[in-house]
């Protein structure tokens, strides 16, 4: 079939494989009104080529100004020093940890795969936890040169942009029509899936622009515009930045692959001598890939834990979520928020939402396609979806009845570190595809089509007016103008409370250049010893409260503690025993050559002798504050990390 009669007829005679390959051109024949009307379609088609060719600019152009409007307006002023989401004390500071970690390690000759500079005395490896060393070691020039705020912020702020140019790159291929793969990529860049992770701080899970590009190789060989030794190549450096960007993005994308090449073939039988033999280079590029990231995995495997961090079935798309907008969503009214606020999911992780209007270009689409072997694979691909990120049971308004299919899956080995709802992201790509082959349909109403299709991306993007999308962090003078370099060792090892997950101690110890070490910290963020949490900031306490939690934090090897909030409370249990400094914003508490029943004349004259290098700039900044403030309160007014304690 000639691809312009195909395209003439729309989806319904458009098969998997005959994608069309050029825009449609259709001409009327006879008369001066024919003639008049060939005129004004040559002049539209040529006006159509131009923005094809200026896509290449316009189209990134027009997503970093997006990005920069939503996510990145809060952080332009301080991009050194304020950071992209709302993660206090979370994953955001972790990133940033983890993205100053690699070119320090390298820099320092140590191993980047492990670090002792958490976790004491054991400290952590990295490979088993959501690292991401191909940014670090992209942005290395920009951490050495400003700190790796700066570079958490660009990894933040282009994620989007790329995710949308990738899959602009994949639906304009599929289409040739500019303005629909446009709007298709952008509906994929700033769906709630990104919006809900940069919100969360959760810079491995933003990080999926390569997902578009491995559906985009795998499709050209299929049409048989690739070869196989290019597929090998290209798939296989997709993989391994994949996986060093993230392993469970690289899994699932595995996931995905498997399943939509056995869907085509079911689909489309014309398809199944091509895929048979695109198998060959598709297990040689994930050859390819596991041999270039083949340190990193090993290290993964050495730190292997079959237990996972997260429960499959705590994390599910709650039904009423691919209608219902969370927070974030521009189109959110207070309704909408009191119904998201019940999505077991929570606020920064549930992201199925694809909005009424998108939902019925998908039906109208597939119905026009009905019989087709394109309307069969994206029948079968979305229903599979959708239905995988429902997670194990199915949950409407928060209420979960009946089992799904997940149940099963997540039992095995592989797929316990999956949470369900974030396969939303594919689900969302697959959507994107199909509003990008209904907007580029040729037809009378082929610009009626396209507004609908930008309506579709109305009701997704993010609003720039919440308040989740910047992180102004306290600065400590102790950390920021290097007092721990007066006052603390080289590599002292301490305790700092409160935890990292309930402050910003990752943050300040990136800031200080990775200059000291920490008993807690565990970048996995799993909860510190049970002893880390039996004081309680509203002063009730065991009066064997602080022998027991001095006595670990020794065994730790730590020798001082460092205080950063709740000064008063931990000046009333620490203080019959040690001797505080107040330096930097900092309360300092030195356990070495001390006894916890000593004199407190002798502590005194110990911490006289170190204050001649450690001293407080100003009297009145010695003086311990009063106890801080609860912990903020997260969107839709939740209070985050309240549970995590000191």
């Amino acid at each position: 079939m000639p691809v312009a009669a195909a395209a003439r007829r729309g989806l319904r005679e458009v098969a998997v494989a005959p994608l069309p390959a050029a825009a449609p051109r259709a001409f009327a024949r006879g008369g001066g009104r024919g003639a008049c009307a060939m005129f004004l379609r040559g002049v539209r088609r040529d006006l159509q080529r131009a923005m094809d060719r200026r896509a290449s600019l316009w189209v990134p152009a027009a997503y970093v100004l997006a990005s920069l409007v939503i996510f990145g307006h809060g952080v332009l002023r301080h991009p050194a020093t304020d950071y992209v989401g709302w993660s206090v004390g979370a994953d955001a500071q972790a990133f940033i940890w983890l993205i100053g970690w690699w070119p320090h390690a390298l820099l320092a000759g140590l191993n980047p795969f492990v670090t002792h500079a958490v976790d004491q005395p054991g400290g952590q490896n990295l490979a088993w936890v959501t690292s991401v060393p191909a940014l670090s070691l992209a942005l290395l020039p920009f951490t050495l040169s400003v700190g790796p705020v700066l570079s958490y912020n660009l990894a933040a702020l282009l994620a989007p942009v790329l995710a949308a140019w990738t899959a602009f790159l994949l639906c304009r291929y599929l289409t040739r029509s500019s303005s629909a793969a446009a709007i298709a990529g952008a509906f994929f860049g700033f769906s709630p899936y990104m919006a809900g992770q940069i919100e969360s701080g959760h810079l491995n899970l933003t990080s999926i622009y390569l997902v578009p590009l491995a559906a985009l190789v795998v499709v050209r060989f299929l049409r048989g515009d690739l070869s196989a030794r290019a597929l090998v190549v290209c798939l296989g450096l997709i993989v391994a930045a994949q996986i060093l960007l993230s392993t469970e993005i690289a899994f699932t994308l595995t996931l995905a692959l498997a399943v939509c090449l056995a869907v085509a073939s079911l689909s489309a039988s014309s398809l199944r001598p091509r895929i048979g033999a695109a198998t060959r280079p598709i297990l040689g590029a994930y050859a390819l890939g596991i041999v270039l990231s083949s340190p990193f995995l090993a290290y993964a495997l050495i730190g292997y834990e079959s237990k996972p961090l997260e429960s499959p079935a705590s994390y599910p798309a709650d039904l009423l979520n691919l209608v219902v907008p969370t927070h974030p969503t521009l189109v959110s009214v207070d309704w909408t928020r009191a119904l998201s606020d019940s999505f077991s999911a929570g606020d920064g992780e549930s992201g199925a939402y694809l909005g009424l209007v998108a939902i019925a270009i998908v039906a109208v689409a597939l119905w026009r396609a009905r019989g087709s072997p394109l309307g069969r694979f994206f029948a079968a691909v979305l229903a599979a979806g959708v239905i995988a990120e429902l997670g194990t049971r199915l949950h409407v308004h928060g209420v979960a009845s009946v089992p799904l299919p997940w149940d099963l899956i997540a039992r095995l080995p592989g797929f316990r570190n999956v949470l369900p709802v974030r396969l939303s992201m594919y689900v969302s790509l697959a959507v994107a595809v199909v509003i990008a082959l209904f907007a580029a349909t040729p037809g009378r109403h082929r610009n009626a089509r396209l507004a609908v299709a930008a309506i579709a991306l109305l009701t997704v993007v993010p609003s720039p007016r919440r308040d989740v999308w910047t992180t102004s962090p306290e600065r400590l003078a102790f950390f920021t103008t290097r007092r721990d370099r007066a006052c603390l060792r080289p590599q002292e090892t301490v305790l700092l409370v409160p935890v990292p997950v309930q402050s910003y101690g990752w943050l300040w110890q990136a800031q200080a250049g990775y200059g000291f070490r920490m008993i807690d910290g565990n970048l996995a963020q799993s909860p510190p010893e049970p002893a880390l949490f039996v004081v309680d900031i509203s002063g009730r306490t065991s009066p064997r409260t602080a022998p027991a939690l001095l006595a670990l934090v020794r065994a730790r090897g730590a020798s001082a503690i460092l205080v950063t909030a709740h000064f008063a409370f931990w000046h009333r249990l620490l203080e019959p025993y040690l001797q505080p400094l107040a330096v930097g914003g900092v309360v300092l508490y030195r356990l070495q050559g001390a006894s916890d029943t000593a004199g407190r004349g002798s502590r005194r004259q110990r911490a006289a002798a170190r204050a001649g290098a450690c001293a407080e700039d100003t009297p009145a900044a010695a003086t311990p504050a009063a106890a801080a403030p609860p912990p903020p309160a997260g969107p839709g007014g939740r209070n985050e990390g309240s549970a995590r304690g000191l």
